[in-house]
């Protein structure tokens, strides 16, 4: 088997293809899935999250522990080859990426590695989604469950190689072990909760909480995976992204899209409307009036505080206060629903005041046109 040259952390350049910049598969919410692009030339091997950040495009470390990746005309030191690293081939195309996963209690520098990426869009809340990507398995390290994925609101950019906090949306039950150089798809699906944009890949538990197993020959003290074409993609029924209100002189609504306005915000545990909110509900009569045949669904939110009940008949009140002001701008109730959503479909991080601001709004869903 070919040897496939690997940098730990900083990577191969690849000429740009302007011909390759086409999107193959739309459908795929995740850019460069199978790592084959760089941002970078390498300058050397390095063992930091920010050189791989700095060379793979789209891609990132989001803390000092560093990815590595794999490309050709890239040699592994003696050390790691004598470990086995180096030996795999790509799934696909030239280039993977590899992370350890498990062997913080043994001690090693970097126990815990992982993969950040910025999505194409961001996710919608309630939309459910199919994740598949392919793991192979370097023969000489452990094997262990919990390869995982999760959605932060924002994307992290740690200083320390200290392991995530973060709760997984999806995660394998079972240990993942793939039979010498094979590689093995991993298929899960999930109904997002809220709209975020990045995704990151790793394993979110301690090792006390991850089984793992030791390999028969020469075992290292550590799990270690290499990772190839991810893919993320929703699965039917589709809902609508939403559409931060854009100039409205070319705007054309469509039934099932989902309007946004800025500052249609409340204060915690109200149904007033705030005094920013009436320019932007102003916009709205505007088009309601422009578009005579148009019907909308005014949908109420909250933030995370509170309890499911309360929460969801203040997000109702909410919707009905906003029914209440179009009403009183000539708008016909015929064209009016409203409904709530409680704290379900948090755009924003309530573990802060700013995100919990922004849950606490209303949607507008085109039902007609």
């Amino acid at each position: 088997m070919a040897r496939i040259a690997s940098v730990l952390g900083l990577l191969i350049c690849f000429a740009w293809n302007p011909l390759q910049a086409q999107d193959p598969d739309p459908d795929n919410l995740i850019p460069n899935p199978g790592f084959e692009f760089f941002a970078a030339p390498p300058i050397g091997w390095y063992y930091r999250g920010k050189q791989f950040t700095a060379v793979m495009k789209s891609w990132s470390s989001p803390t000092a522990a560093s990815p590595d990746a794999y490309g050709p005309d890239v040699h592994v030191p003696q050390n790691w080859v004598d470990k086995g690293f180096g030996e795999q081939e790509p799934h696909g195309g030239r280039s993977m990426a590899g992370l350890t996963l498990y062997g913080c209690d043994e001690g090693k520098p970097h126990c815990r590695e992982y993969l950040q990426v910025r999505l194409k869009e961001p996710l919608v809340s309630g939309q459910k989604y199919a994740f598949e990507c392919w793991v192979s398995h370097l023969p000489s390290s452990m094997t262990i469950n919990k390869i995982g994925i999760a959605f932060p609101f924002e994307p992290l950019s740690n200083e320390d190689d200290a392991p995530l906090d973060l709760i997984p949306t999806w995660e394998t039950s079972s240990q993942v072990s793939c039979s010498r150089g094979r590689w093995k798809k991993l298929i899960g699906s999930f109904t997002a909760a809220s709209e975020t944009r990045h995704m990151i890949v790793g394993n979110f538990r301690t090792d006390q909480a991850t089984s793992a197993k030791a390999a028969k020959q020469d075992p290292l003290p550590f799990a270690y995976y290499y990772f190839d074409d991810f893919r993320l993609s929703k699965l039917p029924p589709i809902l609508p992204v939403p559409v931060v209100m854009p100039d409205m002189t070319a705007f054309y609504p469509q039934p099932g899209m989902l309007i946004r306005f800025k500052d249609i915000y409340f204060d915690w545990d109200q149904d007033l409307l705030l005094p920013a909110a009436y320019p932007e509900l102003n916009k709205l009569v505007m088009l309601l009036h422009r578009f005579p045949e148009m019907s909308i669904e005014v949908i109420g939110h909250t933030d995370i505080q509170g309890s499911d009940w309360y929460n969801l008949n203040l997000s109702k009140r909410r919707a009905q206060t906003v029914i209440r002001y179009l009403e009183e701008k000539q708008v016909d109730s015929k064209r009016l629903k409203w409904s709530g959503k409680g704290a379900r479909q948090p755009i924003a991080d309530n573990a802060t005041e700013e995100g919990r601001r922004k849950n606490r709004r209303v949607e507008f869903l085109i039902v007609n046109q």
